[in-house]
């Protein structure tokens, strides 16, 4: 179990790719986009106005510093929580992927992301499935593109 996420089985050399993909000390920027938003069951008018809500949301910049504590946090112990499991993952130099199966408040939910990742920028593209009570299955696909801007100040 790593940060109360199952582990199954992962190879330690993927451990040690991803974890040679750790952020940089620094103030950063992320873009994030949503990509696609799909929710069959859901009336046409709400589908609407929640991808519209989540894209405009998405279009704010957002800017953190990342600390040397907050980068020596475990990669994976942040991605997961313990209402996960990790059902696959690798990494090869900067490219990594996970798939986790969750329990969010008693629904199921699947998350798969993969991406590239360095010292100093990552892209991700993180797609997510899920069921909401009478409204049924709901896919979305995100993609969040960081970059180191400078020193934090």
């Amino acid at each position: 179990v790593l940060g109360g996420a199952a582990m199954g089985q992962v190879d330690p050399g993927d451990l040690a790719a991803f974890d040679a993909m750790r952020p940089d000390p620094g103030q950063y920027r992320t873009d994030t986009e949503l990509v696609s938003f799909e929710a069959p069951g859901m009336p046409a008018n709400m589908r609407g106005m929640i991808s519209q809500a989540m894209a405009s949301g998405f279009q704010r910049e957002n800017t953190y510093c990342l600390t040397p504590e907050d980068t020596g946090q475990d990669w994976l112990e942040e991605m997961s929580n313990s209402d996960c499991t990790l059902d696959e993952f690798s990494a090869n130099g900067n490219s990594f992927s996970t798939a986790m199966s969750c329990d969010m408040e008693g629904q199921s939910a699947t998350i798969a992301m993969s991406g590239t990742a360095s010292g100093n920028s990552s892209d991700v593209t993180m797609a997510m499935d899920f069921a909401i009570p009478d409204m049924g299955r709901i896919t979305m696909t995100m993609r969040m593109q960081s970059q180191r801007i400078g020193d934090c100040g």
